[in-house]
Parts: C-alpha cells; structure tokens; sequence
C-alpha cells in the first residue's frame, strides 16, 4: 500500500522507503522500495560471493545459492545484501532466512523492487534466540516460498556500520543450511 500525498488539489504518490527496526522485538512488513525512491541505495560493491547451500531432507532437499553482497554508500555506511537462488533440480522451497552475528542495533530494512529476481520477502523480524535467550536473531519471512528455479529479489539491511564481520545466514525450508555471511561490525 502506497501513501498518498494531497498538495494543492494534486494527488502525488509518496516513495516507499527502507522500513526502520529496533532494537526490541519487531516482526515488520516489507513493501520494497527503488534506488529512485531512496538514492541512499547507490553506492559502491564492496564484497558480492554466490555461497552455495544444500538443506538434507529425505522428502524435498534443497540446493542453489545465496548471493551476499555488501554495498558502501556515499556517506561511508554498509548495506547488507542477499538474494537467495533455488536450484531447478531442488524438490523443496525456500521460506526465510535469518541471521546470527548481526548487532543488536536498528536498521533499515526492505527489498528492492528494482533488481534481479521474482519472490520479495513479506516481512523482516527481530528477537533474542528462544535457544540461548542471548543471540539477537534479525530475520526475512517470505509468504510465498520461492520455489525450484526460482530466485528472491534482492533485500537489505541497511546500517551505520563501516566495516564488516564474519557471521552466519541460516537459509530455511524443510531444514536448515548455514551459510557464511558479512555482518556490521558494531
């Protein structure tokens, strides 16, 4: 749903931008935006690997890759990038992926309607891990899996950080596969 803005007699629709996290429990709507929308989304590629994952399961496993990319904006600032690609010849889906080593610290976040890719994810969360009730977990949710041969759009987190970490991706459906990933460095 766009907003809409009223300026004398005319009806403009407002850009969608980057959704803003918190630092508290947080399960939002992702509705996609454009670097038309937000020119903060330029900038320079830093870091872009094609990561492969498998998910073992007896019924549907699951392989393809996860492409991490980590943009440098003119201001200095890192946005985190994923984009999960499903092998043809998987026989499962893909429903989220989440993330741990990422610092407890907002962010923007959303996914672009501008690149590659055909499934957006539905919404981001944010929660400390129910395993060691100390992990903070940032999370994307797709409502519609993205299937065998299919591909997510590009989606971010954007965040104030100016250089990276090691951390860890966990690609999920019908199982897990973890996967190394660039977080902030806090």
């Amino acid at each position: 749903m766009r907003k809409m803005l009223l300026l004398a007699g005319l009806t403009v629709a407002a850009p969608v931008l980057a959704v803003p996290t918190g630092t508290t429990a947080y399960d939002l709507p992702l509705p996609g935006t454009t670097a038309a929308a937000e020119p903060a989304l330029a900038g320079t590629v830093i870091s872009d690997k094609l990561v492969p994952f498998t998910i073992a399961s007896a019924s549907a496993p699951v392989s393809g890759t996860l492409q991490v990319r980590v943009v440098r904006n003119a201001a200095g600032k890192l946005a985190f990038y994923w984009k999960i690609n499903n092998s043809a010849a998987s026989k499962g889906t893909v429903d989220a992926l989440s993330l741990t080593g990422f610092p407890k610290q907002a962010y923007d976040a959303n996914w672009r309607k501008d690149g590659l890719g055909t499934v957006p994810p539905s919404s981001v969360e944010g929660q400390i891990s129910t395993i060691d009730f100390k992990t903070w977990i940032c999370g994307f949710r797709f409502k519609t899996p993205i299937k065998p041969g299919e591909s997510s759009r590009f989606f971010f987190l954007r965040s104030e950080a100016t250089a990276t970490v090691p951390a860890v991706a966990h690609v999920s459906g019908g199982g897990v596969s973890d996967v190394p990933v660039l977080a902030p460095a806090s």
